[in-house]
């Protein structure tokens, strides 16, 4: 068996509890006073057990043999400039030796008991036989150079970023800087920091050297995300009288809110004064925004708005051949208009503004004379407009 692997031993039990059961030595073992404890040892061990039912007593012995293959590497070092040799001892009958850069031993970086490390980290070694396997590691660090680099590491596509390294070793400055990047890197007033503009995600290495000649490698990732897509916000009236409604509208098929504080993309509004509303499409790393203006304007609700002819002529010229009234904003909300002739008798009546009166009453076209009118009318706003005057029928 393996070091510290467990295994039973013993004999089968015996069902007369006039037996007893001792093992010597007891190290290792869970349980001395059963016939078939289990055993957890890291070297090999030899047992006794003594067998008694109270007049006479047996002595079995019983070996646990237990592989002694170990790996034993050097002891956690540094170095400045110079590549260090790493080693490491072995006892046993080993198959293979595997050295890697992490635990998992996803890479192989030597197969012998030397490795020669020329970068700070950790390392791990493994050795194997057909039985049995152990692992150790060393960590390799620089002497007298330690740095950290430093910046954005997040950023929206089209953004830039800025990355610094800073320099943790006071008494032995660092002099030098080797960048490696994919993209183009624009420094200040030394190359110990930089702004660049990648348009997706990437990683950027520096390699420092201080005044003693000790280097250090050390890298950062940048993630670059992609911005949220959008058509414009518009509205469906960007002009409106005060008390009327619109809409806003955005389409995206990301999050938004508006600055009315609505998350919908299609969002009704009743503004009280012309002013821009804004809206932020976001994901879930970046966002955009657009605004659009809606323009108030003021309800007059007189004649001044609202065309009120008083005069027509039905003669079918097709000039002047019927009578209306004329809202040319679109103002009103309620209407009512009723026509007298001089004997108080009512010949139209209307609660459309669209409508219009032909000069028929009773199926027969009236003669030139003039009436009386009577005219309500609401606006936007609630605002009121009441008229009366007279029209001329003229043929």
């Amino acid at each position: 068996m393996c070091k510290n692997e467990s295994v039973q031993i013993g004999v089968l039990p015996i069902n007369d509890p006039s037996i007893s059961y001792f093992w010597i030595p007891s190290s290792g073992l869970n349980n001395v006073t059963i016939p078939n404890p289990i055993s957890t040892v890291s070297v090999s061990t030899q047992y006794q057990l003594i067998v008694s039912d109270g007049n006479c007593a047996d002595t079995l012995f019983q070996i646990v043999n237990v592989d002694n293959l170990s790996i034993n590497a050097s002891e956690d070092t540094s170095f400045c400039k110079d590549p260090i040799l790493l080693s490491a001892n072995t006892i046993g009958t080993v198959n293979s030796i595997i050295w890697s850069t992490n635990p998992n031993f996803s890479d192989t970086i030597s197969s012998t008991n030397l490795y020669l490390s020329n970068n700070i980290g950790t390392y791990y070694i493994l050795v194997e036989n057909d039985n049995c396997s152990d692992i150790d590691s060393v960590k390799v660090t620089n002497d007298n150079i330690a740095i950290n680099l430093s910046g954005i590491t997040e950023i929206c596509k089209g953004d830039s970023i800025f990355i610094k390294v800073d320099d943790l070793s006071s008494l032995d400055p660092i002099v030098f800087y080797n960048w490696e990047s994919e993209y183009e890197l624009f420094f200040g007033s030394d190359s110990s920091s930089f702004i660049s503009y990648p348009d997706s995600s990437s990683w950027y290495k520096v390699t420092a050297t201080n005044t003693l000649g000790c280097y250090i490698s050390d890298s950062i990732t940048v993630d670059v995300y992609e911005y949220p897509i959008s058509d414009s916000a518009w509205a469906t009236n960007s002009s409106v009288f005060f008390g009327e409604s619109t809409i806003l509208n955005i389409t995206t098929s990301d999050n938004v809110e508006w600055s009315t504080n609505d998350t919908s993309k299609i969002v009704e509004i009743n503004p009280e004064n012309s002013s821009w509303y804004s809206v932020i499409v976001y994901n879930e790393f970046c966002q955009i925004s657009d605004s659009v203006f809606i323009e108030v304007k003021d309800v007059f609700c007189d004649k001044n708005r609202i065309i009120i002819p008083n005069a027509f002529s039905p003669n079918e010229d097709n000039k002047n051949d019927y009578y209306r009234i004329i809202d040319e904003n679109g103002i009103i909300t309620s209407f009512k208009l009723e026509i007298f002739n001089r004997l108080g008798e009512k010949v139209y009546s209307s609660e459309n503004v669209n409508d219009k009166w032909d000069g028929y009453f009773k199926g027969v076209l009236l003669t030139t004379q003039i009436f009386s009118y009577y005219l309500e009318i609401e606006c936007i706003g609630e605002k009121n407009l009441f008229e009366k005057g007279n029209i001329s029928l003229i043929r």
